[in-house]
């Protein structure tokens, strides 16, 4: 009987620059300008799509996985 290969299936690549100021916010910064990134760091850069500070130290997703 021929051997045939496994089919490898490959995750999809997401890639993310996050930064996390002072304040203890988080946020999304891949693409953004030096001044943009500073304005960020200045807490004057509010685009809320690049706002991940929900998720800075946020475990409770990945403790339901063990469940």
């Amino acid at each position: 009987m021929p051997q045939t290969k496994p089919i490898l299936i490959l995750p999809k690549i997401i890639q993310s620059y996050l930064d996390v100021t002072e304040r203890g916010q988080c946020w999304e910064t891949r693409g953004l300008r030096v001044e943009e990134r500073l304005r960020v760091a200045d807490g004057k850069f509010r685009p809320p799509y690049r706002d991940f500070t929900e998720w800075l130290n946020n475990w409770s997703p990945v403790a339901k996985l063990n469940r």
